[in-house]
């Protein structure tokens, strides 16, 4: 902007031009030019808009963090429930093939691993054999020494 003074460098300036009649249906005579100095107002919005976007973008940090947080924790309960599953699992395999007692193998194992083995022998071409031994009275001859 030129003025009287010299030059005027970095100024926000808001110019408004005011029509002028003799009476309001004549014609218009003339315009009224007025300038204002808008600087420091600008200025003031520019530092209203950083400060904005610095409350929004910390906003938005703090609930990312917030999510990465929530995240995390619902990742250890996952990790932690499929570990409870699989060792349930473990458990119910176990409990399914083995006798409460004693801990042997019971019938369903035997059952399981005569199948696996005449496939093997099969495939093979080799020969399988089982010996079956029945224990009479077994329970009872157990039972009258107190075991």
């Amino acid at each position: 902007m030129d003025s009287w003074e010299g030059q005027i460098a970095e100024r926000n300036i808001l110019a408004t031009y005011v029509p002028i009649h003799v009476y309001d249906a004549a014609p218009v005579e003339g315009v009224l030019e007025i300038y204002s100095d808008v600087t420091e107002l600008v200025a003031r919005m520019e530092r209203g808009q950083w400060k904005s976007l610095a409350a929004v973008l910390g906003a938005m940090a703090l609930i990312y963090v917030l999510l990465h947080l929530i995240f995390a924790r619902y990742q250890r309960l996952l990790k932690e429930k499929e570990r409870e599953r699989v060792a349930q699992e473990e458990r119910i395999r176990y409990q399914a093939y083995h006798d409460a007692l004693t801990g042997l193998p019971n019938r369903a194992s035997f059952t399981e691993h005569l199948a696996e083995a005449m496939r093997r022998a099969k495939r093979a071409g080799w020969p399988l054999g089982l010996l079956f031994l029945d224990l009479d009275l077994f329970k009872r001859v157990n039972d009258s020494y107190g075991h």
